[in-house]
């Protein structure tokens, strides 16, 4: 657990610094276990939950389930209007 608690703006600039770099990425730092989440999905269209103990390699293990900067993973692209 990582014992090192960001101060609330701190967390507001990461949290929307990955909105920029991930868009459709929801990211936030979990009080309770100390880690930074992100919900995501991969390259198959698959929710991921993602952990990791700092932003930098938050950001690596999204890039690594299957988002990119730049695409939207939470957007439905096999969604067929009706």
């Amino acid at each position: 657990m990582n014992t090192m608690v960001p101060p609330p703006a701190e967390v507001s600039r990461i949290t929307a610094e990955f909105g920029r770099r991930f868009p459709g990425v929801l990211a936030w730092w979990g009080r309770s276990t100390g880690q930074w989440w992100a919900m995501t999905r991969d390259a198959f269209g698959h929710h991921r939950l993602v952990e990791a103990p700092d932003p930098a390699e938050l950001a690596r293990r999204v890039r690594a389930v299957g988002a990119s900067a730049g695409t939207n993973p939470m957007s439905c692209s096999s969604t067929k209007e009706r």
